[in-house]
């Protein structure tokens, strides 16, 4: 029965020993396949500190076990109110990552019908009284103006026109900050002919959500904030950089990209996207780099246009 589950599960009682374990573990943790049962965690485990018995139990919390990303969950066992063991599920990170994508893209989306909503009610109420006023030359000029700019976004994004979901990505962030006040700069959006191999459009939209959406939350006390997309490809390599003229951050890049590292004060759901962001970065053999002054914050994203496997060939 355990070797149904997809998820890998482990069984470990109160003297620390793993007593069951499924093949699905075993390959997550790295435990070779005919290991033979029971076995000392710290055996096994090399940072054993999310497979302690004590404390609430917790469903799917992101760690880092044995060098790997995953995602567990823990059943505390129990015999006369007194702790036996616990049951611990684990699932690789990168299956949350896709699911995380999909639902950061539903929730652009969502956000931007939400802003659009918003606009066009305010447009049309507009609209309305200006006409009932037999306002009408000013009512038609509202009308051209908003074809106008809503032509003007459409042609900011025209170089991504095989990247439909950046595309919409970007008009939805764009209402967002709009929404807030900030001015957003897409004239160094030149685009990309191609994808960098081991990234997809998917993990590029959860990528620049995720940026965009912290340059957004930097700007909330700041009255002319502005956000500025770059995006270009040279000989050598593929460019992304997203800008913000928020507050300095003192913070070492890799003390942000950690995971559970977050500056907010309710650390529940957060701590989690800038991990994120560095895992689909590495994972296509990328580099970012943060530039932080009183002018501007600069997170810049590197990626090879050609892999180390293609050069040597």
């Amino acid at each position: 029965m355990l070797e149904a589950a997809h998820e890998g599960l482990i069984a470990v009682n109160k003297d620390q020993q793993i007593y069951l374990m499924n093949d699905s573990a075993k390959w997550l943790l790295g435990v070779k396949g005919d290991a033979r049962l029971p076995l000392a965690l710290e055996a096994v485990v090399k940072d054993n500190q999310y497979f302690s018995l004590e404390g609430l139990d917790f469903i799917d919390r992101l760690v880092r076990v044995n060098g790997r990303n995953v995602v567990m969950t823990r059943v505390s066992l129990a015999e006369d109110n007194t702790a036996t063991g616990a049951v611990f599920s684990l699932r690789a990170q990168q299956e949350m990552q896709i699911l995380s994508n999909k639902i950061s893209q539903v929730s652009h989306y969502l956000e931007s019908l939400r802003v659009t909503r918003h606009e066009y009610q305010n447009k049309l109420s507009t609209l309305a009284g200006l006409l009932q006023l037999g306002h009408k030359d000013q009512a038609l000029e509202l009308v051209l103006a908003q074809s106008k700019g809503n032509q003007t976004q459409m042609d900011s994004v025209r170089q991504l026109q095989s990247l439909p979901l950046i595309s919409g990505l970007l008009l939805a962030n764009i209402g967002k900050a709009a929404e807030k006040g900030i001015n957003v700069d897409l004239t160094e959006l030149d685009g990309w002919a191609e994808l960098p191999q081991g990234l997809d459009e998917e993990q590029l939209s959860s990528l620049i959500g995720n940026l965009f959406s912290n340059a957004i939350e930097a700007l909330a006390f700041v009255k002319r904030g502005f956000i500025r997309v770059v995006m270009y490809e040279s000989a050598s390599e593929y460019v992304l950089a997203i800008a913000n003229n928020g507050p300095i951050v003192n913070v070492n890049l890799d003390v942000l990209c950690q995971l559970g590292y977050t500056s907010k004060p309710d650390h529940v759901e957060h701590g989690i996207g800038m991990h994120l962001v560095q895992s689909i970065i590495e994972g296509a053999s990328g580099h970012m780099e943060l530039d932080s002054d009183d002018d501007e914050t600069v997170f810049t994203v590197y990626f090879p246009r050609h892999s180390v496997r293609s050069e040597s060939c």
